[in-house]
């Protein structure tokens, strides 16, 4: 059976096609369009972000029509821009009629369930008992602190990349000040997930695709047990961060092995990343491909 998920996200949508094979997913079909749809503020998707989206849902129903996937067999989900744009009706009308694709958006922690169940499908060869998953959207970052093969906490913070860029990165090189403001901004909204970290002990942080994917990009992922999820060099991470903080959108842009289209909003991203580590200190990182897609579709197979 062919089954298939669209995710659209804040800043990318993603269409992944898989064959079900004894409750494994064999890829088939993948592809990633950066829509971008808070570029203009989360509160409304703008004409132009609107357009982007219609490029990407034509070929996604272009594929699906192809690979003759019926409706029951597709997901569609969408997430923090979807959730918080004053124009969410007209978009989801506008996806219905003109490409047949019912858009549930969902909740945060709802997206914290999904992005649990794909990571945790990429992790059965590290037997990770206890250990944080991160998932760094555009609009959102959700955390999910996993015990004993069960989620113990789930939170969905609004600290998406999109939103922490237009808060604090304004000077290019981002400026020492930028770096501190955010940094207190963190402290003050992440509170309670420090407090759950502690009291569950939790050594090892899990990140599902998104910004950790450009650290399997630029090579900072050791050779792994499985080509699912990846172990992460530390002292690579800190490197790459550093690099990434002291450099303009110019340098980025000509940096070998980091796409174009995550050059403006991965110094936020790998703020944050570091900010978690500095102010927890994880024994281990772990890089998972596999995420909220994945898990919308072992949804689906069973």
């Amino acid at each position: 059976m062919i089954y298939a998920a669209i995710d659209l996200g804040t800043n990318t949508f993603h269409l992944l096609i898989v064959k079900d094979e004894n409750g494994k997913l064999i890829e088939i079909y993948r592809k990633r369009f950066f829509v971008k749809l808070a570029e203009g503020g989360i509160s409304n998707i703008s004409k132009e972000a609107w357009l982007r989206a219609k490029k990407a849902l034509q070929h996604f129903r272009e594929k699906i029509d192809l690979y003759k996937i019926d409706t029951k067999h597709t997901s569609v989900m969408g997430t923090a821009a979807l959730r918080n744009a004053s124009n969410q009706e007209a978009f989801t009308a506008m996806v219905q009629e003109e490409y047949q694709f019912q858009i549930q958006i969902i909740s945060g922690d709802r997206e914290a369930e999904l992005i649990s169940a794909g990571v945790l499908g990429a992790l059965i060869p590290f037997d990770l008992n206890q250990h944080c998953i991160i998932d760094i959207g555009g609009g959102s970052v959700e955390f999910i602190i996993w015990v004993e093969n069960a989620i113990a906490w789930k939170k969905s913070f609004p600290i998406g990349v999109a939103i922490l860029t237009q808060k604090f990165h304004k000077n290019d090189p981002i400026s020492q000040e930028e770096i501190d403001e955010l940094e207190n901004y963190l402290k003050a909204i992440l509170n309670d997930l420090f407090h759950q970290l502690k009291a569950y002990k939790i050594k090892h942080l899990v990140g599902a695709s998104g910004s950790f994917e450009v650290l399997y990009l630029m090579g900072a992922c050791k050779n792994g047990v499985a080509k699912t999820a990846y172990e992460i060099d530390l002292v690579r991470f800190q490197n790459i961060t550093k690099n990434f903080i002291q450099s303009s959108l110019e340098d980025r842009l000509a940096m070998e092995h980091l796409p174009n289209s995550r050059a403006d909003m991965v110094v936020v991203a790998f703020l944050l990343i570091d900010f978690l580590q500095k102010n927890h200190v994880f024994d281990e990182l772990y890089f998972s491909r596999y995420a909220m897609k994945e898990g919308m579709l072992y949804e689906l197979m069973n």
